[in-house]
């Protein structure tokens, strides 16, 4: 049984194909992780361009604990119930500069 789905979001992504939005984390900590990642972007732009930046997550560890983060691994068990298998697009909404 999910811990952080709703029977009601599972009904709809099996009904719609997609689920969105689903509440990761606070404003404040996914603006820790933007801060994080444009830091290391601004240190190291040759290694976090479009051909270097798989698995990030191996090298990074404020991208590993997103990777395993457990309400992304409980939706991801969550809806790959019936399916083969489940495609995960993760944004982080930061508020627009003014």
């Amino acid at each position: 049984m999910p811990k952080f789905l709703t029977s009601a979001q599972i009904a709809q992504y099996n009904e719609e194909g997609f689920l969105s939005p689903i509440d990761l984390m606070s404003e404040a900590d996914a603006a820790k992780i933007v801060a994080q990642l444009e830091e290391v972007e601004r240190l190291h732009p040759q290694h976090v361009n479009a051909e270097n930046r798989n698995n990030a997550h191996l090298v990074l560890s404020f991208l590993d604990e997103l990777a395993f983060n457990e309400i992304i691994l409980d939706a991801l068990l969550a809806l790959a119930s019936n399916r083969q298998s489940v495609i995960l697009v993760l944004t982080i909404n930061s508020p627009q500069k003014l």
